[in-house]
């Protein structure tokens, strides 16, 4: 893993921020992945987190309670370190080292893949 990629996705998650967001635009925001998951026949399940609460979550038909689970340890996991699952699971692999596998952090609780 090179820092190229890490710094491309440290400048993904400034670049991505939103300058208005209620739940109103929760709901759209949720709204429209899950318009495009349908379009391309994808089965997904959806949160949208704010405001130390879901403000919108939806589980598409063919979906399972795993796929919630697996979304609120990504959640927790970008809540204690203020960055992407992803870029947790990338920060890692460039260490050497299975973010899971981290001795503070319970598995169960904390992941750090994309998605």
């Amino acid at each position: 893993m090179n820092n190229e990629i890490l710094n491309e996705l440290l400048a993904q998650e400034d670049e991505l921020q939103l300058h208005h967001f209620n739940n109103t635009t929760a709901w759209e925001l949720g709204n429209l992945i899950k318009l495009g998951a349908a379009n391309i026949s994808a089965s997904i399940s959806i949160e949208v987190y704010a405001f130390e609460q879901v403000v919108f979550s939806y589980a598409m038909p063919g979906t399972s309670k795993d796929q919630q689970d697996w979304i609120r340890r990504k959640r927790n996991s970008v809540m204690r370190f203020g960055h992407s699952s992803y870029y947790q699971g990338q920060y890692n692999a460039s260490k050497n080292r299975d973010f899971e596998a981290i001795p503070y952090l319970d598995p169960k609780e904390y992941c750090a893949h994309g998605g």
